[in-house]
């Protein structure tokens, strides 16, 4: 069988949506393809404003965003799509190489709801598998809260905040520098 024909490498009409925001093509270019075969439409921004302008103009299910970024950085762009009260419910995932309980923290009050390592391939996906589930189930409960400071919430940052606070990453791997060849 042809693996660039099979259905889970697909996007379905009722894939879920994600907005990836990072000036850097590198990046840009190396998840957007991981998020399409993982089942997921990918539109890119190439810094915040253009973030913003799609955002406004078309609905996603989530946001993935770089945190260094010129102009705005990744945490003023959180703090403005909270503050725009159409938008402020939206999940927003950081994508960063700072990854330091210094930073998540940073991101935590910014109004991330998740925190992500860019090279941890698989801590991504299960952080947009988790968000997107969240936010089906609070609009089936009728409700559509932000989950930052929810008692359910287990994870901001990495799997969990021992890991975050131990140094490790997402897959339990340790430090968070990780070469290509290890998490890919």
């Amino acid at each position: 069988a042809d693996w660039f024909s099979r259905k889970e490498m697909r996007a379905s009409v009722t894939a879920q949506s994600v907005l990836l925001v990072d000036d850097s093509a590198f990046f840009r270019n190396m998840l957007a393809p991981v998020l399409k075969a993982a089942g997921y439409k990918v539109r890119v921004a190439v810094n915040a404003q253009e973030g913003l302008s799609a955002l406004r103009a078309q609905n996603f299910n989530v946001v993935l965003t770089d945190i260094e970024m010129p102009d705005m950085n990744g945490f003023e762009f959180a703090e403005t799509i909270r503050a725009d009260n159409n938008l402020s419910q939206m999940p927003i995932i950081a994508l960063s190489s700072l990854v330091s309980p210094a930073a998540i923290e940073r991101g935590r009050q910014a109004g991330f709801h998740d925190f992500v390592a860019k090279f941890d391939r698989p801590g991504l996906i299960a952080a947009l598998k988790e968000q997107v589930a969240a936010r089906k189930r609070d609009h089936a409960d009728g409700r559509c809260r932000q989950l930052l400071g929810h008692p359910g919430l287990h994870r901001l940052g990495l799997h969990s905040q021992a890991d975050a606070m131990a140094g490790g990453d997402s897959v339990g791997k340790g430090p968070v520098e990780h070469s290509l060849g290890e998490v890919f």
